[in-house]
Formats: C-alpha cells, sequence, structure tokens
C-alpha cells in the first residue's frame, strides 16, 4: 500500500494531515479531479480542510497544498455532507443551512435556501427536500457559474406534506432522508415505469426518496404545468422497511434499483426479462460500513469497515434472469474515509493517523469467488471459514465479559489488600466460641450447619470428649470480597483446613466438631483460628489472614462435670494392662472458698451435676472423681480435674454476688492459683507412681498463698 505507486519518490510526509489538536476526521471527499490536480475536503467537528493535488509540468513530485477554515457554528450545526456540483461546492450543516465556497479559502451562507433535510445533484442543479411552514416540500434549483447575493434559482416545488394522513408518522425533524433524482431518457422510461410505477415523460424527472424507512417515489409532467399549481405530479409509496435507508442508487444501464439500508443489507430491485415483473434479492454485506462512496462512473460501490475495503460490483444476468454481486476485497486495515476517482481508477483513502492513501482497484480485477443472493455457494473450504469466523465471533462477544471480570476480580483484590493493611482498624468478620461436650449435643446439629463431622475415636487408655467451636459473624464486608475461605484452626500441633463458602457464613449459623483425646493431667488443646485468602499480586501469591479470636464463655467447661463416671473407651488387648495398673495418690489443694461458697453455689454453677454428702459434695470430670469438702479442700486424681474446676468458677463469676471486697480478693486469689497450677508448670510432679509427700512439698507456695 503505497500513497501513489506511479511515482517510487515521492516523499511520504507530504500525504499526512498535519494538526496540532489531533484532528479526527468525521467525513471526507472528492470534489474535483482532472489529470495533473485533484481537490478533497475533509472535515471534524471544528473546520474543514481544503486538499489539493497538483503535479507540476517540470516535476514528477505531486505538491500537496492544504488550506484551513473554521467550520460555522451558527445554531451549533455540524456537517452533514458536502456536494459537488458542476459550478459550485455545497456544504449541507445538520441545522439545514446550506454554505457554498466563494474562493478556495472562504465559505459564504445561502441566505435564500434552509430547513435543508437532504440535497441530490442533478446534471443543471440539485434538488432539495425541507420544511418551510409546517410544510414538506421537495424543490429543484439551478446551478449558476456565479451565485449572485440572494439570489434565489428556485425552478419547480412539490408539496409532499400529505395533509390528509401522516405517513412519515413524525414532525419530519430527527427522520433520516435521502434524495435521488433521475432524468428520464428515451432509455429510461421502461425503467422507471416497470420498476417505480411511474410514467415520466422525456426529458423530465423522478425523484426517489426515503424518509425513514418509506421509499417514495415522485414524477411529474412539465407539459400540464398550471400557473397557480405548478406542474402536475403524482407520488407513489414504493416499500417500507424496519431499518432506515442509508442511500438509494439507480443503474438503470444494468435495469437496478439499490437500497442500501442501515443494517448493513442491500435490497436490489430489477425488471425480470422472462416474466416482465418487478423481482427483488436480497444481499448482505454482514458489517457496519465507516464510510463508503458510489459516485463510481459504472456503477461500483466501494466501503469500509475499518478492517478491509471493499468493491462491490452489480450485474444482472438476463438469461439467468438473475443479479449477481461480484466483491474484491483488499485486507486495508485502520481506513475510515474514502473516495473513488474516476480518472485514475483508483480508491483515495484516509487512515485514522490521518495518512491519505491510493489504493489501485482496476476496473476489471475480480476475486475469484462469486456472490449469487439467490443460491449462495458453500464449499467445504467456505462452510470450515464460516464456522471458524463464527467461532471467532463467539470468543470476541465473550471478551467484554471475560475483561470486566478480570478488572472486577482485580478490583476485590485491592480492596482485600487495602483491609489487610488496615487490620488495625477492621475487626475480625468472624469470632468463635469454644465449648467442651462429652457428647455432641444434639441441638448444635439441628439449629447449625456443620462444617465438619466429629471424628470417630478409638484410643487406647483415653477418654474423648468434643469441643464444639460455634462461629458467629461480626461484619459481613470484609468476608465479600471472596466467594470462598479457607478456615484454618490449630490444635496439639495439628493443623485443620476447611474450604468456608461465603454466603454460608453471612446468611446460617455455623459450628465447627473436633473430637478430642483427653488424657490424665494433661490440659485441653488450646484453640487458634485463622481466615486465609491467597491473592495474586505482581505474580507472586500473597496471603491476606485475619485473626479469629476464640473465646471462652460460662459454658465452656460446663458440660464436661457430671455426676457420674463416663467410661473410657477401651479395647480388648489393653485391658489386662489396664487392671494391673498402679494405685494412683489423690491430690488435695485447699482453698479460700469455704465461706463464701455453699453447695448449692456448687450446685448452680455445675447445673446440678453434683451429689451433696454430709461435708463434701461429689462431681465428676470427665472419668474422674472431684470432690469438694466444706473446709474447701479439692481432692482428685486428676491435676486437671482441679483446675477446670476453678476455671469454670472464674468464667462464671458474674452469676454469684460478692458479699464483700473481701470476696472479690479471693477471686484475685483464686486466678493467682489456677495460674500456677498448670500443667506445663508441674508435669513433674502429676506422673503415675508420685506419693502424696512429695506432691505435699511441691504444692506448700500454693497453700501459703490461699491462706
Amino acid at each position: 500500500m503505497n500513497p501513489h505507486n506511479k511515482f517510487e519518490d515521492m516523499v511520504l510526509k507530504q500525504w499526512l494531515v498535519r494538526d496540532d489538536a489531533l484532528f479526527q476526521a468525521c467525513g471526507f471527499c472528492l470534489v474535483a479531479a482532472s489529470d495533473d490536480q485533484s481537490v478533497f475536503i475533509t472535515w471534524d467537528k471544528y473546520y474543514l480542510l481544503n486538499i489539493r493535488f497538483k503535479m507540476p509540468e517540470d516535476s514528477c513530485r505531486i505538491k500537496m497544498t492544504a488550506v484551513r477554515i473554521p467550520v460555522p457554528k451558527s445554531d451549533g450545526g455540524y456537517i452533514r455532507s458536502v456536494h459537488a456540483m458542476r459550478h459550485n461546492t455545497i456544504l449541507h450543516m445538520s441545522n439545514g443551512e446550506l454554505y457554498s465556497f466563494t474562493s478556495f479559502k472562504a465559505l459564504s451562507l445561502i441566505k435564500w435556501l434552509s430547513a435543508v433535510r437532504c440535497l441530490a445533484i442533478v446534471d443543471v442543479g440539485f434538488s432539495v427536500i425541507r420544511i418551510e411552514s409546517r410544510r414538506l416540500l421537495l424543490q429543484t434549483y439551478v446551478d449558476l457559474p456565479d451565485w449572485e447575493k440572494d439570489k434565489c434559482t428556485l425552478q419547480h416545488t412539490f408539496d409532499i406534506t400529505f395533509d390528509q394522513e401522516n405517513l412519515f408518522q413524525s414532525d419530519w425533524q430527527h427522520n433520516e432522508y435521502t434524495l435521488t433524482t433521475l432524468k428520464v431518457t428515451e432509455k429510461e422510461e421502461e425503467f422507471v415505469r416497470s420498476l417505480f410505477g411511474t410514467h415520466a415523460a422525456e426529458q423530465n424527472y423522478v425523484h426517489i426518496f426515503s424518509i425513514g424507512g418509506h421509499v417514495f417515489a415522485l414524477a411529474y409532467n412539465l407539459k400540464t404545468r398550471s400557473d397557480s399549481t405548478g406542474p402536475d405530479y403524482n407520488i407513489e409509496l414504493l416499500c417500507i422497511y424496519a431499518a432506515h435507508v442509508k442511500f438509494i442508487k439507480l443503474l438503470p444501464i444494468e435495469n437496478l434499483c439499490l437500497i442500501f439500508l442501515s443494517s448493513g443489507s442491500i435490497d436490489i430491485w430489477y425488471t425480470s426479462r422472462l416474466l416482465s415483473i418487478k423481482q427483488r434479492q436480497i444481499f448482505h454485506t454482514g458489517s457496519e460500513w465507516l464510510d463508503y462512496d458510489a459516485t463510481s462512473g459504472n456503477g461500483d460501490v466501494y466501503y469500509t469497515d475499518g478492517n478491509q475495503l471493499v468493491r462491490l460490483r452489480f450485474k444482472y444476468n438476463a438469461q439467468l434472469d438473475e443479479c449477481f454481486v461480484y466483491t474484491l476485497t483488499k485486507p486495508v486495515s485502520g481506513i475510515y474515509g474514502c473516495c473513488w476517482i474516476d480518472q485514475k481508477e483508483e480508491l483515495f483513502c484516509l487512515s485514522e493517523n490521518n495518512t491519505l492513501y491510493c489504493i489501485a482497484f482496476g476496473m476489471s480485477e475480480m476475486n475469484d469467488q462469486t456472490l449469487r443472493n439467490s443460491t449462495p455457494s458453500l464449499a467445504t473450504s467456505s462452510l470450515m471459514r464460516l464456522q471458524h469466523n463464527a467461532e471467532a465471533l463467539q470468543e470476541y462477544k465473550k471478551h467484554p465479559d471475560s475483561v470486566r471480570q478480570k478488572l472486577y476480580k482485580e478490583y476485590k483484590q485491592q480492596q482485600l489488600i487495602s483491609m489487610i493493611k488496615n487490620i488495625r482498624r477492621v475487626n475480625a468478620p468472624i469470632k468463635t466460641s469454644l465449648e467442651y461436650h462429652l457428647q455432641v449435643p444434639f441441638d448444635i446439629v439441628r439449629d447449625n450447619v456443620l462444617l465438619q463431622a466429629a471424628q470417630s475415636l478409638d484410643l487406647d487408655q483415653k477418654s474423648s470428649i468434643y469441643a464444639v467451636l460455634n462461629v458467629r459473624l461480626i461484619d459481613s464486608r470484609p468476608l465479600l470480597q471472596r466467594i470462598f475461605w479457607k478456615l484454618l484452626t490449630y490444635y496439639d500441633n495439628r493443623i485443620n483446613v476447611l474450604l468456608l463458602p461465603t454466603e454460608i457464613v453471612v446468611n446460617k449459623k455455623c459450628c465447627m466438631v473436633v473430637a478430642l483425646s483427653k488424657m490424665k493431667n494433661e490440659h485441653l488443646p488450646h484453640f487458634k483460628m485463622q481466615l486465609l485468602q491467597l491473592v495474586e499480586l505482581n505474580q507472586q501469591s500473597c496471603a491476606v489472614i485475619f485473626q479469629v479470636p476464640v473465646e471462652s464463655s460460662g459454658n465452656s467447661f460446663r458440660a464436661i462435670f457430671s455426676r457420674r463416671i463416663v467410661p473410657a473407651k477401651y479395647t480388648s488387648n489393653n485391658e489386662q494392662l489396664m487392671q494391673r495398673k498402679p494405685n494412683i495418690s489423690k491430690i488435695r489443694q485447699a482453698s479460700s472458698l469455704r465461706s463464701q461458697f455453699t453447695f448449692c453455689n456448687i450446685a448452680d454453677l455445675f447445673c446440678n451435676a453434683v451429689s451433696i454428702n454430709n461435708d463434701y459434695c461429689k462431681l465428676h470430670f470427665i472419668d474422674e472423681k472431684l470432690h469438694f469438702h466444706l473446709n474447701g479442700m479439692l481432692e482428685s486424681k486428676d491435676a486437671s480435674a482441679i483446675y477446670y474446676f476453678k476455671q469454670h468458677i472464674i468464667l462464671n463469676s458474674d452469676q454469684l454476688e460478692p458479699a464483700s471486697k473481701e470476696y472479690n480478693m479471693i477471686f484475685n486469689s483464686i486466678m493467682s492459683d489456677v495460674d500456677r497450677f498448670r500443667y506445663r508448670q508441674c508435669n513433674d510432679i502429676l506422673a503415675c507412681g508420685t506419693n502424696f509427700a512429695n506432691l505435699k512439698s511441691k504444692y506448700k507456695i500454693i497453700r501459703n498463698d490461699i491462706h
């Protein structure tokens, strides 16, 4: 693709539309052409450019001259089209005004013609459709070499308003108008009569016009002209389309009338030579045109869709009584303006980077394939190409959704990263409360979504208990950034990972049940939970972590104290070993609870899971007994039973009304006692076989502090 293929030494920079304001052309047309020079006009919303290409006699290099003229700004109108006549060039504005070039560098308003909706060129002048005094008029004018100021050249006026019935169903202000005028000669009389049903006399004109999707034909006879009403004329409604008519092209030599629609389809009318009746065919271009040119002398139509240049050639075959459409495609992308030069058989084009090109289209040049409208050829290669194009089209349709999904995903990731950076200001989205049970409560399974079923444990010398973690929602906003989250639970050097659906956590109550093995003198595991999500950041996976608080409450240890012993789960292999198990001494610890706590208080705190005797009460911690005497002495073979007994009292301290300040001091002493009594600090004295004398010496400091 070269700017001009006749001159190899042409400087390419001369073919560039230079502009500091990012010129974006809204139109492009040929005004004049000869062997040694051509004049083009292109424009945007601010100004138009008169571009002249001239070849000096003493040089083989084409010289380009561009003149900038401001676009008239009356009533906010813009240039709708440019029409070059024999003596003048007219600019048609969107507000209905017409301007003519008084010189190569100046424009002048045609004051005697306004409210023009469309314009068509005739051999000696032009015809227009305009609005005047709420009437829709079709008028013809003469083109003179020197238009005198305010001198009207009107020839004929036809009223096409239709008083009785408004066929256009509008006020005519916002419709699309087209107008094509044909001068009828002896050869065109039969063509006009058979296609349009009008009887136009020789040397008269037929006007084919459209308003919206309605196509009309107007013919008149000057011989029956009246001084008061003008020439006698007749209007015929030819066709109605669902789409707007883009333009109409008449080819009397080929016996064709082409109706180009805004949908990209072409309705082809012709008179059957075999049946002598009007026939129609539809040809689909399948694309939206950015620009087109239909001024070729042989009736060819050129258009660009931004990806390719296409020439359409229409031929009527009288033997087959059918119209054939020959297409010639050139894969030239980025072209959005084109016009045909008959003298050079070239298509002059303007690209999106404002560069001018000449593309050669030989008159005899054809594609190998000919498209027939009625019976298209669908060979195997064509079907494969159509299938490939259909698949590509489907992928192209999905592309915007894919881009939106990627943008939305990136947006959510940025929100999540921003939220985790401000984690001190943002609360954890969920929290959990911890409870221990000897059996899985039925109401928990019934009223909550169980995130994980309890494991079935069968361990030697161990009792099974269940930790129930109730998950409750605090703030749903962080969770809504993702569809799923990973819930990590740490305990006993283990990690439990659950895939947590956001919808379930937000809309329902959830809980998780963990089966544990509890040995004597062992503390219960410490639970830690986190919410985890992975995001892609700079092609690296980053973890977004929320720390989930695990809270203990007054019900955390209540259910593992009972009136009866829960039997341990033993296997037959270790029954004899358990029978030979040595006798373990009881652990005793004195406390200062005797004056403030009665057996009734203890029974209330443990939900009556207490057996009361004369001077002590008895309850069971899993499978071990625990005695609480009136003198405040705690007694059990399991050190953890004493620890969790006191822990339960501390967690339920708000249920007891303190009698004095001394009462509060006693609870502080109990908490200090509990901290010292942790299993990690006395692991060496709680082993099997430890005698009571050694145990007493180890706990001497604790007893002295309490008393």
